[in-house]
């Protein structure tokens, strides 16, 4: 089992939050003076976990396996933390946080991004199922 845990913190300033009028300034620019600009800052993180089960063959004298079963799974892929969709009173005491990703959607809470089994032949590797695309030195790209 291999795998990461990745949490972002995400500061962005002066975000405009009123409307602009037909002159491109902001609304209350024009009535109060004042930049009517916010900050938004937030935390995304992921979990990676990549299970390889294996048989046969003797990884401590560098045979492969005859059989290996792969995969990668991401658990809350790009999610906010917290209550972004707003479903309890006070977000902070959430039981259930909702699975908000970045870019405001929702996302799914379990992702299975590859799943392939590789079989060793005398002549060769055979891989069956959906893998990561690999262009050697970027020639193929």
């Amino acid at each position: 089992m291999h795998g990461y845990f990745r949490a972002r913190y995400v500061n962005i300033r002066r975000v405009p939050v009123g409307r602009l009028d037909s002159t491109g300034t902001l609304a209350s620019e024009v009535h109060t003076g004042r930049d009517d600009a916010s900050n938004g800052h937030f935390i995304y993180s992921r979990l990676r976990l990549d299970p390889t089960l294996r048989w046969g063959g003797n990884p401590m004298a560098g045979e492969l396996p005859k059989v290996a079963l792969n995969a990668q799974i991401d658990v809350l892929d790009n999610v906010m933390w917290g209550d972004n969709a707003r479903q309890t009173g006070v977000p902070l005491f959430a039981e259930n946080p909702s699975t908000t990703g970045i870019d405001g959607d929702e996302r799914p809470f379990l992702l299975v991004r590859r799943l392939w089994m590789e079989v060793t032949l005398p002549v060769g590797v055979v891989r069956l199922g959906r893998q990561a695309s690999h262009g050697g030195l970027g020639i193929l790209f």
